[in-house]
C-alpha cells in the first residue's frame, strides 16, 4: 500500500502493516467503498483510554484510526472493519450528528458486519489468529 493511504505513529513490524494493508484492500472490495481512507496505526493509549474506542472515523475526514498496542492481530482488523463500515455508511448517507452511540443501528451494524467478516477472512488467512 503506498504510504499516504496507510500508516503507523511510529515504525512496528512490517507484518504488522502488511497484513493490515491487504486486510483493508480485501475489506474495500467486500464494502465496495468508493474513497479509499487513509488509516492510520496508532500506539497511542491516551488517545484510547481518553476517547473509550479502539478505533474512530470522524466524519468529514479521510483518516481511520485504529489502535494497536498490545492487540492480538485478529482484534486490530475487527476494528479496522468495522470502522471501515463507518467508512461505508457515511459514503451511503446513513450516518448523521449523533447517529453513532453504544446499542445505535449503526453501531451495531459494524459490530454485526465485523464479527461476520473477520471468521470469512480468517478462513483462508489463518495467520490472523495469533
Amino acid at each position: 500500500m503506498r504510504s499516504r493511504e496507510f500508516t503507523t505513529e511510529n515504525n512496528n513490524t512490517s507484518f504488522l502493516k502488511d497484513e493490515v494493508g491487504k486486510f483493508v484492500n480485501w475489506t474495500i472490495n467486500q464494502l465496495h467503498i468508493k474513497n479509499k481512507p487513509k488509516v492510520v496505526l496508532s500506539f497511542n493509549h491516551e488517545e484510547a483510554q481518553q476517547g473509550h474506542h479502539t478505533g474512530k472515523h470522524i466524519e468529514g475526514s479521510n483518516n481511520v484510526w485504529v489502535y494497536v498496542k498490545n492487540r492480538n492481530l485478529v482484534d486490530i482488523l475487527r476494528t479496522v472493519f468495522h470502522e471501515l463500515v463507518h467508512w461505508r455508511q457515511s459514503e451511503l448517507g446513513m450516518i448523521e450528528a449523533g447517529d453513532s452511540y453504544p446499542g445505535s443501528p449503526i453501531e451495531s451494524m459494524a459490530d454485526m458486519m465485523a464479527g461476520k467478516y473477520i471468521k470469512i477472512y480468517g478462513k483462508e488467512n489463518k495467520q490472523i489468529f495469533q
